[in-house]
């Protein structure tokens, strides 16, 4: 309904009549001079609209490196599609609101017969007994930026490894990969050998309970001497290990840093 009218129209109700006979009630907001209103005043039984929407689907196409970051761009593609049946005595011409998300661009139909605040209209002419079918097919574009320093080996391997990846961009994530996998290692080192100390320290709190009750002229009361002394040697082994893993995890962190704060590739 158009507001053909100088004047500004209230909102209210109407009646509705189609070639003299009635069809229905509506209800109609204020109307401006000029302004189009789509008017709903009845259920048409005759005509069967089913939507149908895919999963978005991602297609990454662009992975380069920032000092200190990668940054990637991610293509989506949104389908739907409208079956539309008539079983009505006429033919129709369907008008199929679409929602508009902010962000999505129209790529098929190539327009809409109609745009509004929140929905796209798309004309679909149906004849009697017929199904049409309307395919929607929306685009838009996405961005990630990842730390360099903070992305784990998985992320940094699934970029590396993506078809989209050009080979300069993969020699910076291959040497990350190399470096990320040192400070990894090291961690995992540190870890083992914190872990084998809690042990021996576990069962030095044993056995000093078991020396404390075993009379000193047995040989399990030397036999527990003999072994508490020599963990206390692999201890003292063990401690100069974790000091040396820990410098190492020290330097690569380092060396990770600094080739991450530099790296550039497209």
């Amino acid at each position: 309904l158009r507001n053909s009218t100088s004047l500004h129209l209230s909102q209210g109700p109407v009646a509705v009549y189609d070639g003299g006979i009635f069809a229905g009630d509506a209800r109609l907001p204020d109307v401006k001079p000029n302004e189009s209103r789509l008017v709903s005043y009845a259920i048409d039984l005759g005509t069967e609209v089913v939507p149908v929407t895919k999963p978005k689907v991602g297609t990454l196409n662009v992975v380069k490196v920032e000092p200190g970051r990668i940054e990637a761009k991610t293509h989506w593609k949104w389908e739907t599609t409208y079956t539309i049946r008539n079983r009505d005595t006429r033919d129709r011409t369907v008008l199929v609101e679409h929602p508009r998300i902010p962000g999505l661009k129209l790529v098929t139909p190539a327009k809409a017969a109609e745009l509004t605040r929140n929905f796209s209209r798309f004309e679909v002419p149906v004849k009697v007994g017929q199904r049409e079918t309307l395919d929607i097919v929306e685009e838009s574009e996405s961005s990630e930026s990842i730390s360099l320093t903070t992305a784990d080996s998985n992320t940094l391997l699934f970029y590396s490894k993506h078809e989209s990846t050009k080979p300069e961009v993969r020699k910076v994530l291959a040497k990350m990969l190399e470096l990320r996998g040192k400070v990894e290692d090291a961690k995992a080192g540190i870890a083992a050998e914190l872990e084998a100390l809690k042990e021996i320290s576990d069962d030095q709190d044993r056995m000093r309970k078991n020396i404390e009750r075993a009379p000193k002229e047995s040989d399990a009361y030397k036999r527990y001497v003999k072994k508490f002394d020599e963990q206390e040697t692999e201890i003292e082994k063990r401690q100069a290990k974790l000091k040396e893993l820990r410098a190492d995890l020290t330097k690569h962190e380092h060396a990770q840093k600094d080739y991450a704060a530099s790296a550039k590739a497209e």
